[in-house]
């Protein structure tokens, strides 16, 4: 057998090996949950402290818990932040009685970072 003819079928094996590891990993990725399962092999534990326990949510919404009504009174409260926004915008674009500390050469730009570099979700 040639030196030729056995680089060829090693490199032929190890492609098949690397696209056999590669698609396998992805899907074993895929189904971590079911395999663990089958295999009975446990990935977390639940230890318990003493008797205290801890407040784990960090950030609290001022709003309560997650249901219908309060996710009226969040829409609105956004609403009324919207409005308020705009109302203070507009009313430093107006500039009366000079109130920002623009020269009259001095250029205003309405246009965000967003227009330069935009990102789409």
């Amino acid at each position: 057998m040639s030196r030729s003819k056995l680089w060829t079928g090693l490199t032929a094996v190890c492609a098949t090996l690397l696209a056999f590891f590669v698609g396998g990993t992805a899907i074993a990725g895929q189904y971590e949950g079911a395999i663990n399962n089958f295999l009975n092999v446990e990935t977390t534990q639940v230890v318990q402290t003493g008797g205290e326990t801890e407040d784990t949510e960090y950030f609290k919404s001022d709003f309560g818990a997650k249901n219908e009504a309060n996710a009226k009174k969040l829409v609105e409260a956004g609403f009324d932040q919207t409005i308020q926004e705009e109302i203070e915008g507009a009313a430093l674009l107006m500039n009366k009685n000079g109130a920002l500390p623009l020269s009259k050469s001095e250029r205003i730009s309405f246009f965000g970072h967003a227009s330069v570099d935009p990102i789409h979700k």
